[in-house]
């Protein structure tokens, strides 16, 4: 996991619990749907976007769900997660 990556989703999640919710789903959103993050990384902003916005949260747990360059275990895991905010 990058630095870099930890540091973006911290801000997501410091945005999201200070009232601004819509920049830190965003946040979240760009974290979760980015192939170039790393494949937790991108679970866990789908898991912090499924608090804010549970659509956006269904469309990044299908997009890590079905990203074949991600291991099956977080396939599998995204598949729960889009289970419950369907």
């Amino acid at each position: 996991m990058l630095a870099n990556d930890d540091d973006r989703l911290e801000s997501a999640r410091i945005m999201a619990e200070n009232g601004r919710q819509a920049a830190g789903a965003e946040a979240f959103r760009s974290l979760a749907t980015d192939s170039r993050v790393n494949e937790d990384v991108r679970l866990e902003a789908a898991r912090g976007l499924s608090e804010v916005d549970e659509r956006a949260a269904a469309q990044a747990y299908r997009s890590i769900a079905t990203d074949s360059s991600v291991g099956e275990d977080v396939r599998s895991e995204a598949a729960r997660g889009l289970a419950e905010v369907s």
